[in-house]
């Protein structure tokens, strides 16, 4: 069964490479949305002090994390160094979000709410009995743990993840 209840929390991971003048807004509007998030930023040693702003970020607020990576490593893996760090760490919900606004925070709570509901749908149906429902909700899981596995073994092997 798949399970996001209401009370969970959430993370949205923004990668960065030269986001200083972006990630001292981007965090606020994301944070603001909702209680339940948390902020990573995955900071590919960024030569404009992106890093070090984002580390200032984090001290003054303990729903800020980062990862810093030694160079310019790419998105697809920043993004799977920072789903492996939430999922590690509990997170229920994990959201990408570029940090230059091409991703808009105030759309999160809506994105939120609709996985919820969904979920809590496949849930309910399933509980009562709904063959199919039950069916699809095995096979989400299924295919959402083997796609995870799989990508995290394709794209960073036995590599050490930054």
């Amino acid at each position: 069964m798949i399970s996001l209840p209401g009370q969970g929390r959430g993370l949205v991971i923004t990668p960065t490479y030269n986001e200083r003048e972006n990630i001292s807004r981007i965090v606020p509007a994301t944070l603001q949305r909702d209680s339940r998030l948390d902020v990573l930023i995955i900071d590919d040693a960024s030569p404009d002090g992106t890093g070090e702003l984002a580390d200032a970020i984090a001290e003054s607020d303990s729903r800020v994390h980062v990862i810093h990576r030694p160079a310019k490593l790419g998105l697809g893996t920043a993004y799977l160094a920072g789903f492996r760090w939430g999922l590690e760490r509990g997170y229920e919900w994990i959201f990408e979000m570029d940090a230059d606004f091409s991703h808009d925070p105030a759309h999160l709570p809506q994105f939120m709410e609709a996985l919820i509901g969904l979920v809590a749908q496949v849930d309910q149906a399933s509980e009562q009995g709904n063959p199919e429902a039950k069916a699809l909700s095995e096979k989400l899981s299924k295919v959402y743990k083997t796609a995870l596995k799989y990508s995290m073994q394709r794209n960073l092997g036995e590599q050490k993840i930054q």
